[in-house]
């Protein structure tokens, strides 16, 4: 079982893998502190010196284990943070010592985010104390990356390697934690732009292929500025020409959907039928192109705006389309009917009404 999480404000757990299989007990926390990644292994047979350390480790994983059902979700009656807390509190005077505070902001590429040096440990009893023990190295993690045809890609798409794309970030407490969404390139013109960066694992080669297809077709409709979807802005290649990912419009919305909005209280019904209104102009524009929106649904519309890109009046937010990978989702889109014009019309009806109606879903 892997869980992805933020936590602490002196590291960041990107990862906590365990197995569900009783009798295998190891587990793998993996960490961040700016541009290091460590790797902190425990296995009760470290533990043995101490078996108070031992069974409160048994406890921990014997709880995480009943806390998730069979779908992967929490029921909640267990807090992680406790064993977080419990395993990393020990780790602290070496994340910081090999770690530190930068004197000043860094500047981290894509190829410094996917490619950090990685420190392996394995968490032993000793003196009943948790004392972090440096191991040899072990590959456990692969970097995002896929193989696809060359003429896949619109050739209007420049083409840039890792270590030309910088995470975005204006203070330290970001770059000790950072996250490979919103990133820098230098355009044609020298200027620089901000993007969002979509990578796609190893074992996304499908999916890579059916959203590079779309937004080439996106590319090649020429459609006007003024359309609010995510557009391409390149695309990122590894040094093994693999793509790692689509660099995108970067809607500037802080998280916040559709789905979320509609489901805020407060949220007035002015806004509520202005958004509805444009994923409507919207989705008639790209059917006017030929061009099909796919996975219709609320939270695939962000609220936000972008940069150059001026709303209805000064600091209006709009709602922005995005996800052209294709697929459906029960309840707004009918199988059968995915990836076509009828498809995108029932979604827009069924969208509608949940902007209007959520609280019934």
């Amino acid at each position: 079982m892997d869980h992805h999480l933020e936590t602490g404000d002196e590291y960041i757990l990107s990862e906590f893998s365990y197995s569900m299989n009783d009798d295998d007990n190891k587990s793998l926390l993996q960490v961040r502190r700016y541009n290091q990644c460590f790797y902190i292994s425990l296995t009760p047979e470290n533990l043995e010196s101490s078996p108070t350390i031992k069974q409160e480790y048994l406890r921990f994983l014997e709880a995480e284990r009943a806390d998730f059902d069979h779908n992967g979700q929490s029921n909640g009656s267990v807090d992680p943070e406790d064993f977080y807390d419990w395993a990393l509190k020990p780790c602290l005077p070496l994340l910081k010592d090999i770690a530190p505070v930068p004197k000043q902001l860094p500047r981290m590429s894509l190829y410094d985010y996917y490619y950090p040096e990685k420190l392996h440990y394995c968490l032993h009893a000793l003196n009943d104390m948790l004392i972090p023990i440096k191991v040899p190295k072990t590959d456990s993690f692969l970097p995002p990356g896929v193989l696809l045809e060359p003429s896949m890609f619109s050739t209007d798409w420049p083409t840039f390697n890792a270590s030309e794309v910088f995470l975005s970030f204006t203070n330290l407490s970001q770059a000790m934690c950072p996250t490979a969404h919103k990133v820098i390139i230098q355009n044609s013109r020298n200027a620089e732009v901000i993007c969002f960066f979509k990578p796609f694992g190893i074992n996304e080669t499908n999916l890579a292929a059916r959203e590079v297809t779309n937004y080439r077709k996106i590319t090649e409709a020429n459609l006007a500025p003024g359309v609010r979807i995510c557009r391409p802005q390149g695309i990122v290649k590894d040094d093994c020409d693999r793509l790692m990912g689509l660099l995108l419009t970067y809607i500037d919305c802080g998280y916040v959907t559709l789905a979320c909005a509609a489901a805020n209280r407060d949220t007035p019904d002015s806004h509520r039928r202005k958004w509805v209104k444009q994923v409507e102009e919207t989705v008639a524009q790209l059917h006017d192109a030929g061009l099909v929106w796919g996975d219709a649904k609320p939270e695939n519309v962000l609220i936000g705006k972008v940069d150059g890109v001026s709303g209805e009046e000064k600091g209006d937010v709009d709602a922005w389309l995005i996800d052209f990978g294709g697929g459906y989702t029960r309840g707004f889109v009918d199988k059968e009917k995915a990836g076509t014009v009828e498809g995108d019309l029932q979604g827009l009806e069924n969208l509608t009404r949940y902007v209007f109606e959520c609280e019934r879903y």
